[in-house]
């Protein structure tokens, strides 16, 4: 719910960064789990959407999201996502949910 969407685009580049090494580490330890265990480990993810609403998005935000964010998340989680659970979800966080899935 609590974003700080002017902090972040003041550092674009420092929030890419972030999340490549974020994905590549989650990758890595994925990979490995996977080599361990002789069997493909997947994730489950959850997201809390407590305070989504239409009057809180900010557009260049939701462009970044858009642009990078959640391309770079479904390339590299496609095969291994197992489950994807929302909480604290309110009608607009489903419909957004429905726009991205």
């Amino acid at each position: 719910g609590l974003i700080n969407a002017a902090g972040l685009l003041a550092n674009v580049d420092k929030v890419k960064e972030f999340f490549r090494f974020a994905v590549e580490r989650r990758m890595s330890v994925l990979d490995r789990l996977s080599k361990e265990q002789g069997r493909l480990v997947k994730i489950v993810r959850i997201m809390d959407t407590e305070g989504m609403a239409p009057w809180r998005l900010d557009r260049e935000l939701l462009a970044l999201f858009r642009s990078f964010i959640f391309p770079l998340g479904q390339q590299t989680s496609i095969e291994v996502l197992h489950r994807l659970y929302l909480i604290n979800s309110t009608w607009f966080a489903m419909k957004m949910y429905g726009l991205f899935k």
